[in-house]
């Protein structure tokens, strides 16, 4: 059901968007961080985003309102189970896999939450990171592969 629900005709635009972002920013990165991963996932939000001022958050991360909520509401408690759990910088393909990829929710957190929980919380971070360095481009941030720099300037403190 959660998947026919993500090839609603409304995100045809988004669906563009993000395989764009895809093809011209592709993910380098030679650790195989989880953060890294977030990041480069939040990124790509932040991308369709700047391409689609209008649209609501909940639409180009493809939620229901009531999933993003879900997230705002769930935000600082997401960060702190990464946090304890020592997974930033875990390299384990299916923790990535757990907190990027669609699904019917993220298991990490709760059935309560959306799929890609995960890039949620690396939009928040890219978020972070451009409102708090407002001298650097849409373009500089897209190309900027430093992930461990985005984290640390991007003062993440939900």
């Amino acid at each position: 059901l959660y998947a026919r629900n993500l090839l609603d005709s409304k995100y045809i635009v988004n669906d563009c968007m993000q395989a764009w972002g895809y093809m011209e920013f592709e993910f380098q990165d030679s650790l195989g961080y989880l953060i890294n991963s977030l990041i480069y996932e939040g990124k790509i939000v932040y991308f369709i985003n700047a391409m689609t001022p209008d649209v609501e958050e909940h639409h180009f991360m493809k939620y229901t309102k009531a999933q993003n909520d879900w997230c705002k509401a769930s935000e600082k408690g997401m960060w702190k189970y990464l946090i304890e759990n020592k997974l930033l910088f875990n390299t384990d393909y299916k923790n990535i896999v757990r907190f990027t990829q669609d699904g019917p929710f993220t298991a990490a957190f709760s059935q309560d939450s959306p799929g890609r929980a995960g890039s949620w919380i690396g939009y928040q971070i890219v978020k972070s990171y451009m409102n708090n360095n407002e001298d650097v481009t849409l373009q500089e941030l897209m190309f900027d592969n430093d992930y461990q720099k985005i984290l640390n300037f991007s003062k993440y403190n939900p």
